[in-house]
């Protein structure tokens, strides 16, 4: 394959865990890794679950890979308590009349992995549709034991938070931390697509259209694929709902160039299928061997931009994605005041928008051809 033995070991790792297939290939490929390489993937990616399985199925024992048990135990606690605090969360929103619904992280766990504890995952996600109900739960969360990380007032942060989210935490044995969500974008995004998409309608949509809708716009269009554990929730999601006009749906929301990429994506490194590959594709596989996150420096994140532009459908216009961005990014955005030490500092995209405008609409203009 066109990937270091580290990163095919991570894909081969999937059907051996799921399927007992490829376990001979898994099995001479693990053989040419570099251990310490090959954990640090396995922790950027958040795979560790799926990993220790497959190591499990084939056989094979290393010392340094058995520190994967003692997490996967902590991991199955963990799960256990954060479920728990899902179900309080409904209950108290139904009671209440606060639409919200539960989102990502555990979600993903319980509708794509059966609770098998096999998925990793970080924080406790959910996300409340209406922001002006945010108040209300938050108040309701700080009475059941919950902080909040920034000692600001929730109206401040429901105001200027721009990825439109807060962070608190519940300390105890095990700490629970929740990102408690009330948009499913930035707003310099163009899909079509909002927090009730996300929402099981009887007659309108079922579960599998707004489990699609959840995993192709955040892991897709707000990650563009950078992370194993992504790919592996959506060949997850294919194998149980591909029935269903997934395209169709993609296109509506202005997300099918992300679909193809992660449908492609997946037919070539976990079902080993043959694929045409091209700059996009290449970008997102460079950035499967790099161990730091792309929202760190400011180069990375210009690669992660670019590779954004990549991914859009024809019909959205680079240039206003490009100026929307910048935007968004700049002191004229509103600035996010979750952090202890806030100030309203100048942006790094400190630009006038003529000067932006000059500056790429050649450059946008040959993209789009």
């Amino acid at each position: 394959m066109d990937i270091i033995p580290e990163i095919e070991a991570i894909f081969l790792s999937y059907n051996v865990a799921f399927h007992r297939k490829n376990i001979n290939e898994f099995i001479n490929v693990f053989s040419y890794c570099d251990d310490e390489k090959l954990f640090d993937l396995l922790i950027f990616h958040e795979v560790r679950p799926i990993f220790y399985k497959a190591l499990q199925e084939a056989g094979i024992q290393n010392a340094k890979f058995e520190k994967l048990k003692l997490y996967c135990i902590n991991l199955a606690l963990k799960q256990k308590i954060y479920t728990d605090e899902l179900d309080k969360f409904l209950s108290f929103c139904r009671e209440t009349g606060i639409s919200s619904t539960t989102y990502k992280g555990v979600y993903f766990s319980q509708k794509l992995y059966t609770n098998s504890i096999l998925r990793e995952f970080s924080d406790l996600d959910f996300l409340i549709l209406d922001p002006h109900q945010i108040s209300e739960f938050v108040n309701w969360l700080l009475k059941n034991g919950y902080q909040l990380k920034a000692s600001k007032d929730i109206e401040e942060i429901v105001h200027y938070a721009q990825g439109r989210e807060v962070s608190l935490v519940k300390k105890g044995w095990l700490d629970v931390h929740l990102d408690l969500h009330w948009g499913v974008n930035e707003t310099y995004h163009h899909y079509n697509i909002s927090a009730s998409d996300f929402v099981i309608k009887n007659h309108e949509k079922g579960e599998e259209e707004s489990l699609f809708y959840m995993i192709l716009n955040h892991h897709g269009g707000r990650e563009q694929w950078l992370k194993i554990k992504d790919l592996f929730d959506f060949a997850r999601y294919l194998e149980l709902y591909d029935n269903h006009p997934l395209s169709g749906w993609a296109k509506d929301k202005k997300l099918q160039k992300v679909y193809l990429v992660g449908r492609s994506l997946v037919d070539k490194y976990i079902h080993l299928e043959k694929q045409p590959t091209n700059f996009v594709k290449n970008l997102i596989k460079a950035a499967w061997e790099n161990t730091s996150s792309y929202r760190s420096h400011i180069i990375p994140k210009a690669k992660k931009f670019i590779l954004y532009l990549g991914i859009q459908d024809k019909e959205v216009s680079k240039l206003q994605l490009t100026i929307d961005y910048m935007k968004y990014h700049s002191s004229y955005s509103p600035v996010n005041p979750l952090q202890s030490n806030f100030k309203p500092t100048r942006g790094i995209w400190n630009f006038p928008l003529k000067f932006i405008k000059m500056a790429y609409l050649r450059i946008i203009g040959k993209y789009n051809k």
